[in-house]
């Protein structure tokens, strides 16, 4: 996602922190009919599928970095980058720009689908790698770090420390709030973010309409 293209529907970035649950206001989106590409998904198919990706990152990480199956080992991977910030950050410079290139080959698929009045762009590093910079809106999901600790926990498995470890390697939620442009607050249940949601949802598909007239 070199610069921002024109498209015939907005482009709006949905990002947040580990446990903000970011994941579940893009199914919600997605459950009203709204088109949501998943940055997280891109990035596991090109890492187990392309050739270049996956010499590079043997490369960094020893052969080992990958499962018999030709599958990244993430486990591995988690374990490395989370504790080495130069290890994240070369693991970073491999895959992003395959990722932002993979994106844009899906937007310009969709600009022929008049359907669509915005296409939501779902990455937990938006900012962190300008992607923000490409797009129309971005939408941060926030809530209390307590909250994401204990969700994070009981949904991953992992130790209260591993959670924590995790989150001091994101941007701090108070930045990203600050950029953002508009604020989904998830401290209660899916129920309670639902109507957020639905206001969100008519309100992007308003500024699509407008931005085109």
């Amino acid at each position: 996602m070199k610069s921002k293209q024109k498209y015939p529907f907005l482009q709006v970035g949905i990002t947040g922190g580990i446990g903000s649950g970011k994941s579940t206001a893009c199914g919600m989106f997605a459950d009203i009919g709204r088109c949501v590409i998943i940055a997280d998904d891109v990035a596991r198919k090109l890492a187990d599928e392309n050739e270049e990706i996956q010499k590079a990152i043997k490369q960094v990480f020893g052969s080992d970095a990958y499962l018999a199956n030709g599958h990244l080992n993430r486990k591995k991977i988690a374990s490395v980058v989370f504790s080495d910030a130069k290890k994240r950050s070369a693991l970073d410079s491999i895959i992003h720009p395959h990722v932002f290139n993979a994106i844009d080959l899906q937007l310009q698929t969709l600009s022929h689908d008049l359907r669509y009045r915005y296409v939501l762009i779902e990455a937990a590093l938006m900012y962190e790698t300008n992607m923000n910079e490409t797009l129309d809106y971005v939408i941060v999901v926030s809530a209390e770090e307590e909250t994401c600790i204990q969700r994070v926990m009981v949904r991953d498995h992992i130790p209260r420390q591993d959670v924590l470890q995790r989150i001091e390697a994101q941007m701090p939620m108070s930045k990203k709030l600050k950029k953002a442009d508009f604020v989904i607050h998830n401290n209660g249940t899916v129920h309670e973010m639902r109507p957020t949601i639905k206001f969100l949802d008519t309100m992007l598909s308003q500024l699509t309409t407008a931005s085109s007239s």
